[in-house]
């Protein structure tokens, strides 16, 4: 399963569920904004990612949006 890390104020994290979703592919989101908790735990993943979203599918990095629209339209 995807998981993306986004706050709620971005742009690109819609566009990422949106692309998810249109392909019926599921995803559990994490707001990076909410808690400490959630931003450390994006920090573990993907520690020189500076930006949102950052996406795993089954725990492993993705990136951000444009790799996983590579990775949905192969």
């Amino acid at each position: 399963m995807y998981k993306i890390y986004s706050t709620k104020s971005c742009g690109y994290c819609e566009r990422a569920k949106s692309l998810l979703a249109a392909n019926d592919l599921p995803f559990e989101e994490v707001y990076v904004d909410e808690s400490a908790e959630n931003f450390d735990e994006m920090k573990n993943v993907a520690p020189n990612m500076k930006t949102v979203p950052v996406i795993t599918l089954n725990g492993l990095l993705v990136g951000g949006f444009y790799e996983l629209k590579e990775k949905v339209d192969a």
